[in-house]
């Protein structure tokens, strides 16, 4: 973009007020220049310090919530799974066999009475310590 004939051209004012310091020349460290910071430092100290303890504490505690939410909601479809598939096992045992309605609930009374004695046996004993 070109400037009106009746504006001069403006020098631009530097942006540091110190010249940039030579490659070959080392720049000795300002005077408190490590302490002109301190807000800054404690506030990163600080929050350094409230994520190390976030981390430690709530992490597990999310990790803990989740994992009873999701245990829990696999119960209960697990249970609701089992009845119906119990209550589908009687019906079809109804249908084919013949005779009445006992007859399959024999059958699935005697197929839960074996899985409870084969969980029975397989329980393991607490010995008495002396």
């Amino acid at each position: 973009m070109a400037l009106p004939a009746s504006e001069p051209a403006r020098a631009v004012p530097s942006t540091s007020a110190h010249p940039a310091p030579r490659a070959d020349v080392p720049v000795p460290p300002a005077a408190g220049a490590a302490g002109d910071d301190w807000p800054r430092d404690t506030a990163d100290a600080i929050e350094r310090v409230v994520l190390s303890v976030r981390g430690k504490t709530i992490g597990p505690l999310e990790k803990l919530a989740r994992a009873l939410v999701y245990g829990l909601l696999a119960l209960i479809v697990g249970v609701a799974a089992a009845v119906l598939a119990s209550v589908a096992l009687v019906r079809a045992l109804d249908v084919y066999i013949p005779g009445s309605v006992w007859s399959a609930h024999a059958i699935t009374g005697g197929i839960f009475c074996l899985a409870g004695l084969l969980a029975w046996g397989r329980r393991s004993t607490k010995t008495a310590k002396a």
